[in-house]
């Protein structure tokens, strides 16, 4: 039900819901059931998804325990490690999944579920779950790797990368939300089948390649020490050549004290050694396969399509910025050595699968013909891994080189240059339709028609939602309004001029906009549930007249990305803050629809664009408007009422001058989102009434300009 308040008496409008949605109260009690169920199945999918790092640590401990010396134990083995870190980026995507499902909240009204939007990434459960994957992790470190000590200092210096790591998982959750708004669970959905192919995948590579690494085990102290004596020209035919080599080499100091360096024969050695080279590039192209894997899923389904910054609707256009076309060649470089990997492990593991009699290393270039296409000496293998691990954080960075350079561009103090630059750019413009003019400045309005289509369904979206989309077809498809941006390179927002002194006159263009004063509900969200554009649709429908509508959300520049980093352009800010300057005229002179909920009387800017509703302009400064004079309506929304609320707002700021609102929005109840609006907008509510002589003075100047004008004509 919305209570509109008008003047001194109010009358009620009744608003009846679609027969769709009407509801009794024992079809409430029949869909509790079914999404309980849901719930349940949820909590469980999560308790699976977070399952199997902890599930292999426990067979990883068990092995230790029980295979300690023997060669057959996978935690004594050199594919120990490689394992473990493949495990680790296998369940690297479940546990992220794990982390986007719990931001569906579940609650015991499911008549009124909770938002998405301004709720926090992290509870106490989350946090567990997150502390239990990255323990897990580092307990595989710490069981499969051999120098246990330079691991634990490795960790504890890694802590403020794993904070930082965790800070950006933080925002890109919560980019993904705003990003995908109604559409989060669809994308869920979407991910969960990516997220099980990706793990159906890894867990058939490891299966593959332990199957082979199983048939020759080699003790992880030995492995590198066996590599190279593989190389030193050394065959299997003579047996005491061979042995003399391996007890000069370093292989033979890191054996255990048994014949055969713990192998039951002089065969199985001598394979072992011939064959370790083999299988220490199996393990890398084992790790660089999994490393692929997990970090496309993270960069492309989270980072590009989850934020947004991959979208079919702009003609993906992103992806033609300098920046992303390198990144995507460095991708494409990746792509190709990840499928070279897998080419080369289909082609080792059968050869490890099989191992030959001694007598077939009988010549010394033998294994060149086991080792496709490669350098396997140690030199190759670390450039070839760490040169593909320094080529995805390359490709992280390129592809967000945008924002870590709007980011460095803040922390180094250019955005405020950057920001006065765009400013003067703008009131210098060439073009007169775009420059900034104190007394005729510029605003975006929506067109009355279109908030009242049936496609606008629930609420009106900032403009950065649906950029780049070409047609009012494509938007309607959105079911919702979108930000200011899009909305204008779609050409649906209008960006007029108003002139000032025409306005305060009451005269042009003015008499047609309807300026919306309301609360934001959310953080990033204003209007939850679409009650405030409800609101707006019904006083449209009463008031034919209005041609247009201003609405802060759909009608200025807004940020996307939190408090810790502003994603607007210069000139979006620089046009933000003219208009923001600029507003209190507006508020003066236009209609106003006020929108007025619980807490609409303790915020900053609510009470002063009421109080500016609800005075009038003369030449001799401001006054509170008559009855015949009203610009405003009250609309109630929420649990705001008549008696109290409606008549309490008219009766706190009505008739104050301003010098008395000053007194009162100054004072610290009075809460606003950002201090810096409170700091600079309470002087130029001081000003008001100096402001609105002014533009009277300007008018009395033009219109003796204008008779001046008329008389050298007659003469």
């Amino acid at each position: 039900m919305i209570w509109r308040f008008t003047g001194r008496t109010a009358r009620t409008k009744v608003h009846v819901p679609p027969k769709v949605d009407d509801k009794t109260v024992g079809d409430k009690e029949e869909t509790k059931e079914p999404q309980m169920r849901r719930h349940k199945a949820l909590v469980f999918l999560r308790v699976l998804l977070a399952l199997p790092g902890p599930v292999f640590l426990a067979f990883s401990i068990q092995q230790y325990f029980d295979g300690i010396g023997s060669l057959r134990s996978l935690v004594q083995g050199h594919i120990g490690l490689a394992f473990a870190a493949a495990v680790t980026f296998a369940t690297l995507p479940l546990w992220l999944f794990s982390l986007l499902l719990a931001q569906i909240h579940h609650t015991v009204d499911f008549d009124k579920p909770e938002s998405l939007h301004g709720r926090r990434v992290w509870t106490r459960v989350r946090a567990f779950e997150s502390a239990l994957f990255l323990l897990t992790a580092f307990a595989y470190i710490l069981l499969y790797s051999q120098d246990r000590v330079f691991y634990v200092w490795a960790i504890l210096g890694l802590q403020p990368v794993v904070a930082l790591a965790l800070y950006s998982i933080t925002n890109v959750v919560r980019a993904i939300i705003n990003h995908q708004g109604s559409g989060y669970h669809t994308f869920l959905l979407s991910q969960g089948w990516r997220v099980v192919v990706n793990a159906i995948f890894c867990a058939c590579v490891m299966l593959y390649a332990l199957s082979a690494m199983s048939r020759i085990p080699i003790d992880a102290l030995s492995i590198v020490a066996f590599s190279e004596l593989s190389f030193s020209g050394i065959a299997c035919s003579d047996e005491s050549a061979f042995l003399n080599a391996f007890g000069a080499s370093g292989a033979n100091a890191s054996c255990p004290a048994k014949p055969h360096c713990g192998y039951r024969t002089y065969e199985e050695l001598c394979q072992a050694v011939q064959y370790s080279t083999m299988a220490r590039g199996l393990t890398i192209d084992f790790e660089l396969i999994h490393y692929f894997v997990a970090v496309t899923w993270v960069v492309v389904s989270l980072f590009l399509k989850g934020t947004g910054r991959l979208r079919a609707d702009n003609g993906y256009s992103h992806l033609f910025s300098r920046h992303m076309i390198v990144g995507m060649l460095l991708c494409l470089v990746q792509l190709m050595n990840m499928i070279f990997s897998c080419m080369r492990l289909l082609l080792i593991v059968p050869r490890l699968q099989s191992p030959r009699q001694a007598a077939y290393f009988v010549r010394e270039d033998s294994m060149e013909e086991e080792l496709p296409l490669f350098c396997y000496s140690s030199d190759c293998i670390f450039y070839h891994l760490w040169g593909t691990v320094c080529l995805y954080v390359l490709i992280i960075v390129v592809l967000n080189f945008d924002f870590l350079a709007k980011y460095a561009s803040q922390l180094g103090g250019n955005a405020d240059k950057e920001l006065q630059k765009a400013i003067d750019e703008l009131k210098n413009h060439e073009n007169p339709g775009e420059k900034w003019e104190e007394d005729a400045p510029f605003f975006y309005f929506l067109p009355a028609e279109y908030v009242c289509k049936p496609c606008v369904e629930k609420t009106l979206p900032r403009m950065q939602t649906m950029r780049g989309a070409r047609t009012y077809k494509q938007i309607c498809a959105e079911k919702s309004l979108p930000r200011m941006q899009t909305l204008r390179d779609a050409g649906i927002l209008k960006k007029m001029k108003i002139p000032l002194v025409a306005a305060f006159r009451g005269e042009g263009i003015i008499k047609n906009i309807l300026f919306v004063s309301h609360r934001w509900e959310e953080f990033g969200r204003p209007d939850v549930n679409g009650v405030q554009l409800q609101a707006i649709q019904e006083y449209l429908h009463d008031h034919p007249d209005i041609k247009w509508v201003w609405f802060d959300y759909s009608s200025m520049p807004q940020n996307t990305g939190g408090f810790a980093f502003d994603t607007r352009t210069p000139e979006e800010k620089a046009e933000f803050q003219l208009m923001l300057s600029a507003i209190a005229d507006l508020y003066l002179t236009a209609r106003v629809l006020i929108l007025l909920d619980g807490s609409y009387a303790s915020r900053f800017w609510t009470l002063t664009e009421a109080w500016c509703s609800m005075q009038t302009a003369t030449p001799e400064g401001l006054r509170p408007a008559t009855e015949a004079e009203r610009r405003y309506t009250i609309s109630c929304i929420h649990n705001a009422d008549d008696e109290y609320d409606a008549k309490g707002l008219v009766s706190k700021v009505s008739t104050k001058t301003p010098d008395e609102m000053y007194g009162i929005l100054e004072k610290p109840d009075v809460n606003v989102t950002n201090a810096k609006d409170k700091v600079a907008m309470l002087p130029v509510i001081q000003k008001t009434n100096q402001r609105v002589i002014e533009m009277f003075q300007k008018l009395v100047a033009r219109s003796l300009s204008a008779s001046e004008a008329d008389d050298s004509d007659l003469h």
